[in-house]
């Protein structure tokens, strides 16, 4: 018979092992003989769609851990009220403590389907001996997984045992990851600023030691950071680009104008401090915005995937 006779049958015999039951057993639960339910086990007889639901009803698991393929699964899509974590996930992992034989456990979660705009249906599979065939595990979880802006909650009940619930919770990063890595990196790029060229602000005080390496490194450099933040509103993603490329630089400008009031106003030689921080940061920095900001584009243009979420 073929491979997905054959296939289907493994997982029987398997399924049917690990709950201790044997041929005689389950051939009277589904009122076949035991001869049939061999056939089945070895492939040599194709299943009908009623007898495999009467088989994964009697080895008390979901009828699609019988199937050979892998099942459907959807895929996440993030918005204001699921986690950017899940964002395009379809499978994931976890893994916990099993104090009865004192190790680490493997799970495999499986996005089954959205029932509701932030509830999906899902599959938990515990304890298997290897990823290519997790389906075979010792313990299925059968539930849903609810997403909200704070928090994801797991609700599950095993299907050996009703009575048993595995609920979880994980919290969710109130700044998604893009935003978060842009932060990152532009607070490094800040210290490695600072570090191959500091300049001791006029006056040798703490405050302003402080305010320098705050506005004119730590945050100015951060702000950079923001640029997807104020980019993901749009759909036009060549706006978007032009318009979070600009709004971090402007905040960078602005960082580097409040340091000139508040840390370099000792040396505007008469001049109002805020017209000379205005005119040395705005000399340079603001066309160097605006060319950032149309090479940004010109990039966008030229080669899209590299401002694509997905390919990354």
């Amino acid at each position: 018979m073929g491979e997905i006779s054959r296939e289907i049958g493994h997982r029987i015999r398997n399924f049917r092992k690990s709950r201790h039951m044997t041929l005689d057993e389950l051939a009277e639960i589904v009122c076949k003989n035991k001869s049939t339910l061999s056939k089945y086990e070895n492939g040599e007889i194709v299943l009908d769609i009623e007898t495999i639901y009467e088989i994964a009803r009697a080895l008390g698991i979901h009828v699609e851990q019988l199937l050979y393929c892998t099942p459907d699964r959807v895929t996440i899509q993030a918005n204001s009220a699921k986690p950017a974590f899940f964002n395009g996930v379809s499978q994931f992992y976890a893994y916990y403590y099993d104090g009865r034989f004192n190790s680490i456990m493997r799970c495999v979660f499986d996005v089954l389907l959205q029932s509701e705009d932030n509830r999906y249906k899902i599959m938990m599979y515990v304890n298997f001996q290897d990823y290519k065939s997790y389906q075979n595990c010792e313990t299925t979880y059968w539930g849903y997984m609810e997403h909200y802006d704070s928090i994801t909650n797991v609700i599950m009940t095993n299907q050996n045992s009703p009575m048993e619930k595995a609920n979880g919770q994980i919290m969710a990063n109130y700044v998604n990851s893009d935003t978060k890595w842009g932060l990152f990196t532009g607070f490094v790029n800040g210290c490695l600023q600072m570090i191959m060229g500091f300049y001791p602000p006029p006056a040798s005080t703490f405050l302003y030691f402080l305010g320098e390496v705050l506005l004119d490194y730590v945050l100015a450099f951060m702000a950079l950071g923001l640029a997807e933040l104020f980019a993901r509103p749009f759909k036009n993603r060549t706006v978007g680009v032009a318009v979070g490329t600009f709004a971090a630089g402007f905040l960078r400008f602005m960082c580097s104008f409040l340091s000139g009031v508040l840390v370099w106003g000792n040396l505007s030689d008469g001049l109002a401090a805020w017209t000379y921080s205005l005119t040395y940061n705005g000399s340079y920095m603001l066309p160097e915005t605006l060319l950032t900001m149309v090479a940004a584009v010109l990039l966008c243009r030229v080669a899209p995937q590299i401002f694509d979420r997905q390919a990354r």
